[in-house]
Protein backbone atom coordinates (compact mmCIF):
# COMPACT_ATOMS: atom_id res chain seq x y z
CA UNK A 1 0.00 0.00 0.00
CA UNK A 2 1.56 3.60 -1.19
CA UNK A 3 -1.16 5.86 0.56
CA UNK A 4 1.81 8.29 1.61
CA UNK A 5 3.74 7.81 -1.88
CA UNK A 6 6.60 6.26 -1.00
CA UNK A 7 8.39 3.02 0.62
CA UNK A 8 7.20 2.61 3.88
CA UNK A 9 9.03 0.51 6.66
CA UNK A 10 6.93 -1.34 8.84
CA UNK A 11 6.70 -3.86 11.25
CA UNK A 12 4.51 -6.81 11.00
CA UNK A 13 0.52 -6.44 11.68
CA UNK A 14 -2.82 -6.47 11.22
CA UNK A 15 -6.52 -6.42 12.27
CA UNK A 16 -7.52 -9.13 14.95
CA UNK A 17 -10.70 -10.77 13.95
CA UNK A 18 -13.56 -10.98 16.55
CA UNK A 19 -13.05 -12.43 19.70
CA UNK A 20 -9.26 -13.22 18.92
CA UNK A 21 -6.07 -12.99 21.48
CA UNK A 22 -4.02 -9.82 20.62
CA UNK A 23 -1.16 -12.03 20.75
CA UNK A 24 -2.83 -14.44 18.74
CA UNK A 25 -3.26 -12.25 16.51
CA UNK A 26 0.04 -10.99 16.23
CA UNK A 27 1.46 -13.97 15.66
CA UNK A 28 -0.82 -15.10 12.59
CA UNK A 29 0.24 -12.28 11.03
CA UNK A 30 3.86 -12.27 11.67
CA UNK A 31 3.40 -15.44 9.86
CA UNK A 32 1.70 -14.35 7.03
CA UNK A 33 3.48 -11.03 6.10
CA UNK A 34 7.00 -12.91 6.81
CA UNK A 35 6.65 -16.30 7.13
CA UNK A 36 8.38 -17.03 10.12
CA UNK A 37 6.78 -18.15 13.82
CA UNK A 38 8.45 -18.69 17.21
CA UNK A 39 9.33 -22.53 17.78
CA UNK A 40 6.94 -22.27 21.26
CA UNK A 41 5.10 -19.24 22.26
CA UNK A 42 5.74 -18.34 25.88
CA UNK A 43 6.49 -15.72 27.94
CA UNK A 44 10.68 -16.53 26.80
CA UNK A 45 9.18 -15.58 23.50
CA UNK A 46 6.71 -13.57 23.03
CA UNK A 47 6.89 -10.52 25.48
CA UNK A 48 3.74 -7.29 25.06
CA UNK A 49 5.76 -4.57 24.88
CA UNK A 50 2.97 -1.98 25.21
CA UNK A 51 0.40 0.30 22.51
CA UNK A 52 0.19 2.94 20.89
CA UNK A 53 -3.14 5.17 20.04
CA UNK A 54 -3.48 4.94 15.93
CA UNK A 55 -4.61 8.15 15.71
CA UNK A 56 -6.50 9.25 18.42
CA UNK A 57 -7.83 12.52 17.01
CA UNK A 58 -10.04 10.23 14.78
CA UNK A 59 -10.77 7.22 16.49
CA UNK A 60 -10.17 4.59 19.06
CA UNK A 61 -8.12 2.44 17.10
CA UNK A 62 -4.87 1.33 18.97
CA UNK A 63 -1.84 -1.06 18.15
CA UNK A 64 -0.41 -3.40 20.71
CA UNK A 65 3.54 -3.94 20.29
CA UNK A 66 4.75 -8.06 20.63
CA UNK A 67 8.42 -8.51 20.75
CA UNK A 68 9.16 -12.19 19.41
CA UNK A 69 12.19 -14.18 19.91
CA UNK A 70 13.42 -17.60 18.54
CA UNK A 71 11.65 -17.01 15.37
CA UNK A 72 12.37 -19.71 12.11
CA UNK A 73 10.73 -20.34 8.70
CA UNK A 74 7.38 -21.87 9.01
CA UNK A 75 5.07 -21.17 5.85
CA UNK A 76 4.81 -19.52 2.52
CA UNK A 77 3.55 -15.89 2.88
CA UNK A 78 0.26 -14.82 2.57
CA UNK A 79 -0.60 -11.11 1.78
CA UNK A 80 -3.52 -9.18 1.68
CA UNK A 81 -4.51 -7.73 -1.59
CA UNK A 82 -2.78 -4.98 -2.61
CA UNK A 83 0.39 -5.29 0.01
CA UNK A 84 3.86 -5.31 -1.60
CA UNK A 85 5.88 -6.87 1.21
CA UNK A 86 9.64 -7.44 0.88
CA UNK A 87 10.79 -8.65 4.04
CA UNK A 88 14.25 -8.18 5.67
CA UNK A 89 16.14 -8.34 8.66
CA UNK A 90 18.09 -5.19 10.12
CA UNK A 91 20.52 -4.99 12.24
CA UNK A 92 19.90 -2.75 15.88
CA UNK A 93 22.23 0.06 14.74
CA UNK A 94 21.27 0.68 11.54
CA UNK A 95 17.00 0.70 13.05
CA UNK A 96 18.25 3.29 15.63
CA UNK A 97 19.67 5.35 12.79
CA UNK A 98 16.74 5.00 10.54
CA UNK A 99 14.27 6.11 12.94
CA UNK A 100 16.59 9.49 13.83
CA UNK A 101 17.44 9.96 10.48
CA UNK A 102 13.93 10.04 9.79
CA UNK A 103 13.88 7.37 6.91
CA UNK A 104 11.76 5.36 9.44
CA UNK A 105 8.12 7.59 10.43
CA UNK A 106 5.70 4.65 11.05
CA UNK A 107 4.55 5.62 14.47
CA UNK A 108 4.20 1.73 15.25
CA UNK A 109 8.09 1.26 14.39
CA UNK A 110 9.10 4.77 16.24
CA UNK A 111 7.02 3.02 19.36
CA UNK A 112 8.45 -0.77 19.11
CA UNK A 113 12.30 0.77 18.86
CA UNK A 114 11.26 3.19 21.73
CA UNK A 115 9.76 0.58 23.77
CA UNK A 116 13.17 -1.61 23.33
CA UNK A 117 15.46 1.02 23.99
CA UNK A 118 13.91 1.72 27.21
CA UNK A 119 13.66 -1.87 28.16
CA UNK A 120 17.53 -2.55 27.45
CA UNK A 121 16.97 -4.48 24.58
CA UNK A 122 18.18 -2.44 21.73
Amino acid sequence: RHGVGEVVWQVPGGLAAPGEDLQAAGLRELLEETGYAPATVDDETVTYLGAVWDNPGFGVAISHLYRVRGLAPAAVTNHDHGEYVTFAWVAPAWLKEAVLSGEIKDRVVVAAVAYLLLRGEL
